[in-house]
């Protein structure tokens, strides 16, 4: 007992016996009922109705299949420098953060995001008018006295599917019409004068706004449901913010 070499091959031996415990349990495959319950709530979720006991066997067989595949792809670190693997598992955790239980705001909580983000529950502004077109600018420049004399005007311009008249449209819906670079235009329209000519998709148009239908909010009680889901998307954003920065100060960044 008072010789070393004799405690040095003792606590080797405890050591090298503890190691090989340690590795077996690290490499068992447990199949247990956790295991079975969580297959057949897979199968169920997805089938409909549970598992026969053959299925459930057949199951566990494709799992353990997969499960000591998947550890020896990790002892081969083929997660490393995977761009595929890597942001699944960052998606993942970021589902896991953003998964906390959110307390359901009260009626004065709600109201004040209501409130905060009104814009985007509004109705956009809308705008009527009418238009006079022309396939060309020298042509559109030639009728321009006509046009502004304002005397027959729907027989002025020339022929084509687009409607004279135009009735609460939105700065979407005249792009969608016309093309987008159109709508920006939509500010220069002047209150019943004739302006223009402006370029669309189609050729020129000269404009007369007959209406302007300023934005108006949608009342909070039309809309509850999506102001509360808008809520609710909000706080988990913000719990992710908060998850991110709390990793952020346990990380020690090198730029080089």
């Amino acid at each position: 007992m008072k010789e070393p070499v004799f405690w040095f091959l003792l606590i080797g031996a405890v050591l090298f016996g503890a190691d090989q415990y340690f590795t077996i349990e690290s490499e068992s495959v447990v199949v247990d009922d956790g295991v079975r319950a969580r297959l057949n709530s897979l199968w169920q979720a997805q089938m409909g109705n549970p598992a026969t006991p053959e299925q459930l066997e057949s199951l566990v067989e494709n799992w353990i299949r997969e499960e000591v595949m998947f550890r020896e792809a990790l002892r081969l670190n083929l997660d490393r420098d995977d761009t595929i693997i890597r942001r699944r598992l960052v998606q993942k955790l970021r589902f896991l953060a953003e998964d906390v239980a959110v307390n359901p705001p009260g009626p004065a909580d709600l109201k004040a995001f209501y409130e905060k983000h009104i814009s985007q529950y509004s109705e956009p502004r809308r705008y009527s008018f009418s238009q006079v077109f022309f396939s060309n600018l020298a042509s559109a420049e030639q009728k321009t006295p006509m046009v502004l004399a304002g005397d027959d005007w729907k027989s002025v311009g020339e022929t084509s599917m687009l409607n004279h008249q135009y009735i609460a449209k939105s700065e979407r819906e005249i792009g969608n019409i016309f093309g987008s670079r159109f709508a920006t235009y939509a500010n220069n329209f002047e209150l019943d004068k004739w302006a223009g000519p402006f370029k669309s998709s189609f050729g020129y148009h000269y404009i007369r706004l007959e209406r302007v239908d300023e934005p108006v909010a949608l009342p909070l009680a039309s809309i509850e449901m999506k102001v509360l889901a808008d809520f609710q998307e909000e706080q988990k954003r913000v719990m992710l913010d908060k998850y991110f920065e709390s990793l952020l100060e346990r990380t020690r960044l090198v730029y080089r």
